[in-house]
């Protein structure tokens, strides 16, 4: 009886497997991340690709598409066809942040694309490069930066990213002045930071661990509410006096309009069996970041309520594209 038993579910997990894939799922799926490679937001990317690719039963390819502070790979999926080839691999910077400065984009971010869940999130991190601002806390760092007017060079992910709007906006609140040097890739700027031509940034908190890790960088604040449970000894910015940049970096999961419902429906099933996994939590808590799974209708409202604090930060520091 028993044996019959376990034949019979053998044999139906054999249909199952067998089951053709129906004819709106792709046979290979690109997921566009819009930073460089090895960024944080691929990395977290990377985790869930065995889940979405078991769902979808197609093969799920991670790309990255940077520049533009994330417009360049955004724009790449909304120009793709609404067939679910082409999903993206969003950011805070690329998805609300950039839409926040640049007002006259060609597409409208929160009609163009459709939440399928968040996935992670961290803080940004206010960093410097110790051997030019040998500096520990946020007001010894004001002190010194006042005493090079114009002398200073601040590196950011691009024009209208996250990392560039903190930046501006604790500049404006504090009376610093300093020169922008916006970067393309990751590397770049990371690069430029360990070589002292930018003395400090923001960085999300995914993408300063390796700087953090060799002591090229210092951290000064986090830009969550409160202490970043990760890193108990860095203050936020609100607890250091700076208001209103009180603001995460995430990973989500979007498609355009016009993807099948039923392609969306089974990548929600692939998100929430990689939030399920040990692995995938593990690994994004190694990164230094928070797994958070959500409903289609919780993403699309996060999205809503950070393009709104974005643009309110823009309006306050009269940060202008240039």
């Amino acid at each position: 009886m028993r044996r019959r038993r376990l034949l019979g579910m053998t044999v139906s997990a054999a249909r199952r497997a067998s089951a053709p894939v129906p004819a709106w799922v792709p046979a290979r799926v690109r997921l566009l991340s819009p930073d460089s490679a090895g960024s944080g937001n691929s990395r977290v990317g990377a985790l869930f690709l065995p889940f979405l690719s078991t769902a979808l039963g197609a093969e799920v390819l991670l790309e990255n598409r940077s520049g533009g502070g994330g417009r360049v790979g955004v724009e790449e999926v909304l120009r793709a066809p609404a067939n679910g080839e082409t999903l993206l691999l969003g950011n805070a910077g690329a998805v609300a942040a950039s839409a926040a400065v640049f007002r006259s984009l060609p597409y409208d971010l929160l009609t163009a694309l459709v939440p399928v869940s968040l996935l992670a999130e961290n803080p940004n991190l206010l960093v410097v490069n110790p051997a030019v601002l040998p500096v520990t806390g946020l007001d010894e760092l004001a002190t010194a930066l006042r005493r090079r007017p114009g002398g200073t060079a601040y590196g950011s992910g691009g024009v209208g990213s996250s990392s560039h709007l903190c930046m501006e906006a604790m500049r404006a609140q504090l009376g610093l002045d300093l020169a922008h040097l916006p970067f393309r890739s990751l590397a770049g700027f990371l690069a430029a930071l360990r070589a002292g031509d930018v003395a400090l940034g923001f960085l999300s908190l995914l993408n300063a661990e390796p700087v953090l890790r060799d002591g090229a960088a210092r951290a000064i604040a986090v830009t969550s509410p409160g202490r970043w449970p990760l890193l108990p000894g860095v203050p936020s910015l609100e607890e250091e006096g700076v208001r209103d940049v009180a603001v995460m970096a995430w990973t989500g999961l979007l498609a355009p309009v016009g993807v099948p419902a039923e392609l969306l429906g089974r990548l929600g099933h692939g998100v929430a069996a990689a939030a399920a996994s040990v692995d995938v939590r593990d690994g994004v808590a190694a990164l230094g970041g928070a797994l958070v799974a959500s409903a289609p209708a919780a993403f699309a409202a996060r999205i809503r309520d950070d393009l709104a604090r974005w643009r309110a930060l823009v309006l306050r520091a009269d940060i202008q594209p240039r």
